[in-house]
Order: C-alpha cells, then structure tokens, then sequence
C-alpha cells in the first residue's frame, strides 16, 4: 500500500480559512473585508472593515512603526467602565523598542462623547501599565477613528497603491535591490520611481517602499499622488 503524503496547508487554503473565519463573524453585516499582505507583519491578514484597512495602511506607512502584527495576542484590559474588557486590532513594535496597542474604531460604535472617549482610553492605558510594568515592556494604548486615520487621504491612497508592490516581492530577498537602491539615492540625492522603475524594475520599488516605511528614506507620498514622477531622497539631506 503506497504511503499517505501528510497533508501540508497550501496559502490557498490559509487564505480561505481565514477569510471564512472573518466572514463568520461578520454575520449579517454588509462591511467589507480586506485580505492583504503585510510587509511589516511578514504575512497575511484579514481585516473586516473600512476603518480597519485604513487603519493597516496608516501603520504600514508609518516610519515610527517597524513591525506589527494585525492579529495580535488576546489581550484584555479591564476598565471601570466595561469589565470585559477590550480586544484589540494590532500590536505594533516603535523604533524606540515601546509597544503599542491599537484600537481602530468607527466614531459611530463608541457613542461617546470626546471626554468620554479619553477618559475610557486614560482608563485603559492606567491598566495596560500597570499589567505590563511586571514584565519590563513599556506599552501604549492608542484609540483611533476614522477621523485621525483618513485625516491625510493622499497618503492613505498612495499606500493603498503601493501595498501591493510589496507584496509581490515577498518571495524574493531585497538585500541586494536595496544596496543599489540605497547607493543611487545617495549618489543621485533623490531619484523618482521611473527612475527606479528603469534602472532595476518591480524590485527595486519594493526595496525604496520597504526604507520609506521604516524611516530610512523620505518621499512626497504624504502630499502628492504615486506616479512615475514619486521623489525618493535620502532624510539626512531632506531640505
């Protein structure tokens, strides 16, 4: 009798099971959901809401954020006012080594008023300290809305644009690309994204994206649209 192959979970399958998870718990709800690729995260993610894929492309385009997971640990802090505590939507890790706690909410879901929301987020934070101060890990709660994650719609699109060129790098080392690229902006100053496009193609702008995340390199992504014209130009010489 030939020997059965143990069976090996495919993304495929990876990825249908976690969008059906997502799905269940949506129940009867019309929002949509987001399946997508984290470079910061190194992997694959589902997010149920607008807000909360807003909200993944903030912390990805982020510099003062360098790693996060959208599917973090179960964490429940506790507050005086809802004792069941508060599940969050990421954990992510500060250039400084500080951890936060993110909350990605409609304004519509806290029926509170602004008082009412930092003295809940004040609450939270007390007891995240106090659970954490043990451990020797600094931890921040932070509480956002739609309000404070689409306040700059020109860098939310953009990385809504640029996500995806990460994400089809994610098999391939970017050591190499990112040497050169590094080595052109500091020869050149700044360089635009057809520049880069020519030069060494998709892989290339991955690696200018990947030190644009992580703060090593600035661009105009926050104020204009990503076309070909995109300036990349080394922060240390940022006028």
């Amino acid at each position: 009798m030939a020997k059965k192959r143990p069976s090996r979970s495919t993304l495929g399958v990876q990825m249908r099971g976690a969008l059906a998870e997502q799905y269940g718990q949506r129940g009867k709800g019309k929002s949509h959901l987001w399946y997508f690729y984290s470079d910061k995260g190194r992997t694959d993610f589902v997010v149920p809401s607008d807000v909360q894929f807003g909200h993944v492309l903030l912390l990805e385009s982020e510099p003062r954020i360098q790693s996060v997971s959208f599917r973090p640990p179960l964490r429940l802090a506790p507050t005086t006012e809802n004792l069941a505590g508060t599940i969050f939507d990421a954990e992510a890790t500060c250039s400084d080594g500080s951890i936060e706690l993110h909350e990605a909410k409609p304004s519509s879901s806290l029926g509170q008023s602004p008082d009412a929301h930092a003295a809940r987020q004040l609450a939270i934070q007390r007891e995240i300290e106090a659970f954490e101060r043990s451990r020797g890990k600094e931890v921040r709660h932070v509480l956002l809305t739609e309000n404070e994650i689409f306040a700059n719609p020109v860098r939310i699109r953009n990385w809504f644009v640029a996500l995806p060129w990460l994400a089809q790098a994610r098999n391939h080392s970017l050591l190499q690309p990112g040497n050169e690229v590094a080595a052109l902006i500091h020869a050149e100053e700044r360089v635009s994204l057809g520049q880069l496009l020519d030069s060494g193609g998709p892989l290339y702008v991955a690696a200018v994206l990947r030190f644009v995340a992580h703060g090593r390199f600035a661009s105009d992504l926050d104020t204009v649209p990503f076309t070909r014209r995109t300036v990349f130009l080394d922060r240390r010489r940022q006028r």
